[in-house]
């Protein structure tokens, strides 16, 4: 509507200085010819030399927590740009985009601008964000042209909250006297350091302090720094085989299920599951190497694809590789046998008030 006002404006002009033969109205006319082309041409060179992009790359947030990210807006050129407007959605885990975000700001010469995009994580895995389209005006709002972007994605790994599943080993169930007694020969310690700790059920009962435990009516555990045996390994099964819209409980409940684990052993193996073949276990032996270990299996569901692949046929007690097994309908199984089920609507609650009892 501007363009054709302006438009009109010039033809005005230059009928009125036709009629009254007048110099004067003539050069307003042609300055205003000149103005109009003008114009246009500062606006294809400033979209050329401007740059938006994301600042950083591999943000990382927890669920339930804000995620900002910043897009930079930058004008190399020298000449001021009008108005611009940069569209931004997002994309969560279940690849669904939502409603595009606008956002409008002025910058001139070399001015470096920020914009700032909040969003509340809902759900783990990858969201990401992109730059959906950027438009430029002039500063008489007469045209605008669209602007290429080179980064116009932004991944954000959410990780899941920090949650513990309280898991108890049983010392009846765990070893036998037989088994108990065959262990004790096993083991020689390499030295003689060693740490105590409280003792917890399912621990080998030949390293308990007897003589501390008995001046403080606790039990007491030797810890020998040498001392590497029954770390608790978790097999999973392969992440292309959960379903997506499951994949964020998925996700929040294997973090819950390690971390519970941690808090009975210094170390936890975990078999990462794959449908082209078992892969090398990783160890982990704290959350932020189990952070990192999260952020592999979201890049690996993602470069899977979105669609699913169909369930392996291989049975539970053949694809476990070690005593525990999380499968891809949230069971928990312990050496072959079904442990513990979590349904998808109750698994907050499951993870904080039940006991997982082994």
């Amino acid at each position: 509507m501007r363009r054709f006002l302006f438009l009109l404006l010039i033809l005005g002009t230059w009928y009125l200085a036709g009629l009254f033969r007048s110099p004067a109205l003539l050069y307003l006319a042609l300055t205003e010819l000149l103005l109009f082309v003008g114009v246009f041409l500062i606006l294809i060179i400033t979209s050329l030399l401007l740059d938006v992009r994301f600042t950083a790359e591999g943000i990382g947030a927890r669920k339930g927590r804000n995620v900002n990210v910043q897009v930079k807006v930058r004008n190399k050129g020298l000449l001021p740009s009008g108005r611009i407007e940069v569209i931004c959605d997002k994309e969560d885990t279940s690849g669904r985009f939502s409603e595009p975000e606008l956002r409008t700001l002025q910058t001139d010469g070399k001015e470096e601008m920020l914009l700032d995009y909040g969003v509340e994580a809902q759900s783990c895995g990858i969201l990401q964000f992109r730059i959906r389209k950027v438009r430029i005006y002039d500063w008489l709002l007469l045209f605008h042209l669209g602007v290429r972007t080179k980064h116009n994605t932004e991944d954000v790994f959410v990780l899941p909250p920090f949650r513990r599943a309280q898991i108890s080993f049983s010392a009846s169930r765990l070893l036998t006297e037989e088994e108990e007694e065959q262990a004790s020969r096993r083991y020689t310690p390499l030295s003689d350091r060693y740490e105590l700790k409280e003792y917890q059920d399912g621990q080998p009962l030949r390293n308990i302090n007897w003589n501390i435990s008995a001046r403080t009516d606790e039990l007491w555990y030797r810890r020998y720094e040498e001392e590497n045996l029954q770390i608790p390994a978790v097999s999973l099964c392969p992440i292309e085989e959960v379903p997506m819209d499951l994949r964020g409980i998925w996700y929040e409940v294997l973090y819950a299920i390690v971390t519970g684990l941690l808090d009975l052993h210094a170390d936890v193996r975990i078999h990462p599951g794959s449908a082209a073949g078992r892969k090398n276990p990783v160890r982990i032996g704290n959350t932020e190497q189990l952070d990192r270990f999260m952020i592999r299996l979201y890049k690996e569901a993602k470069a899977a694809g979105v669609r699913r692949r169909p369930p392996s046929s291989l049975k539970t007690d053949e694809m476990s590789v070690g005593e525990f097994y999380f499968d891809r309908d949230l069971s928990l199984h312990y050496k072959g046998r079904l442990l513990f089920g979590f349904s998808r609507e109750h698994y907050e609650e499951e993870i904080s008030s039940r006991r997982i009892v082994v």
